[in-house]
């Protein structure tokens, strides 16, 4: 899984065993109304077509939705609450 697509930010740089939250959609900052899958760069936001539900770090900077969650679990050790 090295050649994925996917990990083009060098993301085990800074999401390696962090804390995630597995919750229901809610960003950071009111006055945003998105954020994006920090792997597959699908968006989450309030529209229907939306993803309304994933995994963010704890200060909801960083969201992975459920696929990318799965597919890395394992790779990047994350503790979930």
């Amino acid at each position: 899984m090295s050649e994925d697509w996917r990990l083009f930010k060098q993301q085990e740089k800074y999401l390696s065993g962090v804390k995630l939250i597995k919750q229901p959609y809610c960003p950071k900052d009111a006055q945003n109304d998105h954020d994006h899958c920090e792997f597959c760069m699908e968006k989450f936001g309030f529209n229907s077509d939306d993803l309304h539900f994933g995994y963010s770090t704890i200060d909801r900077n960083i969201w992975i939705c459920e696929q990318c969650y799965e597919d890395f679990k394992e790779r990047f050790h994350w503790e979930v609450s």
